[in-house]
């Protein structure tokens, strides 16, 4: 991979996130011919096959077309019927290994790398979600990363808990989410759907209201 650096996402860029399948050279600099500035493409978690996810060979291709490149990892088959039950310890097991597919994809430290938090089961201790989260910002960190949170629906957590007891001053959410108190968010995204129904999650980047903007790989 040629030369990358981590860099502030300007205030007023748009960007997508892509779960279905890898970006080929084509498909990300047609994005880029329509205005898109940054992408956010998805690494594992324990329980996912991967086969879709970021690796290196396509962050190579998604940076020379022109994009911005960040990763979130995939949230949990159980976040789709809000039955996940996080605890600390696996904020720990989950966070390296996202911290490990970020950089064997070639990602720059300082990139935010982002934690999904959804679908969370109704009556988990906050203590619970609080350690996963922490616990998973520690293992990004540590390799390098900026650790970042997607706030969406039903993450169990109340505006005060996401900005007074999480470590990360990152924040994105989702059409969904609950507010983050005093900060707010640095990404809002937005699902759109073309003539043919086909959904698009376009995200649109801003700074803070304590002044921080997410961050991304630039070659």
């Amino acid at each position: 991979m040629q030369m990358t650096t981590a860099i502030a996402i300007p205030n007023g860029s748009i960007g997508f996130d892509h779960a279905g399948s890898r970006l080929s050279y084509n498909q990300a600099r047609d994005y880029a011919r329509k205005g898109y500035k940054f992408c956010i493409r998805y690494v594992p978690n324990p329980f996912s096959p991967g086969t879709t996810d970021l690796i290196q060979d396509e962050a190579e291709e998604i940076l020379a077309a022109g994009l911005w490149l960040g990763a979130v990892q995939h949230c949990s088959i159980a976040t789709e019927t809000s039955s996940f039950v996080p605890t600390p310890d696996m904020g720990e097991e989950w966070g390296l290994l996202a911290a490990q597919a970020s950089t064997h994809a070639g990602l720059a430290t300082g990139t935010t790398v982002w934690l999904d938090l959804e679908g969370v089961k109704a009556g988990t201790p906050a203590s619970d979600i609080l350690g996963f989260c922490n616990r998973w910002f520690d293992q990004v960190s540590q390799a390098g990363f900026v650790s970042g949170i997607y706030v969406g629906f039903d993450c169990g957590l109340t505006s005060e808990q996401l900005y007074f007891q999480l470590s990360t001053k990152h924040y994105w959410r989702a059409p969904s989410a609950t507010n983050v108190a005093y900060r707010g968010f640095q990404l809002l995204q937005h699902v759109l759907k073309d003539a043919s129904g086909n959904e698009l999650d376009v995200d649109h980047a801003q700074t803070d209201a304590l002044g921080l903007n997410a961050t991304v790989t630039s070659q």
